[in-house]
């Protein structure tokens, strides 16, 4: 269950972020969806995005396709974000992100899902292409996921294991005090001891009786 709640919590990271398109295999410029942030709680209204891709355009070169973030959804179970395609691409349609939580023959699972939507009437691409530009986005996603939620249980690591040094230097210093003092006392233990040795009437007080004696030429009593 740690083990999922970290997966899930790192897949939600990389859909807010719209890190996509991080681990694209070589050459990893083939295939690039810039899609920036905005903030606010309304963040992916008029958020637009463009998706590159090498071989889409004509003649086969780099072809681009301008998007807009349709909606987001996020959920205990299920995370998402669609954008809907713009004029002047080259298809058109909708591109959905998905992260899900499985259960599958009793193990639990993250599962990323890419999916393209072509209307009936609509521009389409090529099927092998647009068979691999949804490979790749589903596999860089999955590694991004993957990537982040080891960054997140480093972090945590490190920060258990600075609590454990804290928490042991704390006692190490508490015991050296310790020491210290115990050290201290017992130097001034000795110190008495030794000054007793050399000054045996040290600490005592015997009065003679002179003080009780009346001043010479008084008169006497008795």
């Amino acid at each position: 269950d740690d083990a999922m709640s970290l997966a899930y919590t790192s897949a939600e990271k990389i859909l807010v972020s719209r890190r996509f398109t991080e681990y694209v295999p070589s050459p990893p410029n083939q295939l690039r969806l810039f899609s920036p942030i905005k903030s606010g709680s309304h963040r992916f209204r008029d958020e637009d995005a463009a998706l590159t891709f090498k071989s889409m355009g004509d003649w086969r070169r780099f072809g681009l396709q301008p998007l807009r973030v349709a909606y987001e959804e996020n959920t205990a179970d299920c995370s998402s974000v669609v954008y809907h395609t713009l004029t002047g691409g080259h298809f058109d349609g909708e591109l959905r992100i998905t992260v899900k939580k499985t259960d599958h023959n009793e193990e639990s699972n993250i599962s990323v899902m890419v999916t393209m939507l072509v209307p009936k009437n609509g521009r389409k691409i090529n099927s092998k292409l647009a068979s691999k530009m949804v490979l790749f986005l589903a596999e860089s996603t999955a590694a991004s996921i993957m990537t982040g939620a080891k960054q997140i249980l480093s972090r945590k690591q490190q920060s258990s294991s600075f609590r454990g040094r804290a928490k042991s230097k704390a006692s190490e210093k508490r015991h050296t005090a310790y020491e210290n003092l115990k050290l201290m006392e017992e130097m001034a233990e000795e110190r008495r001891r030794r000054w007793q040795r050399n000054n045996p009437d040290a600490g005592s007080y015997r009065p003679s009786g002179n003080m009780m004696r009346g001043p010479g030429g008084g008169p006497s009593f008795g």
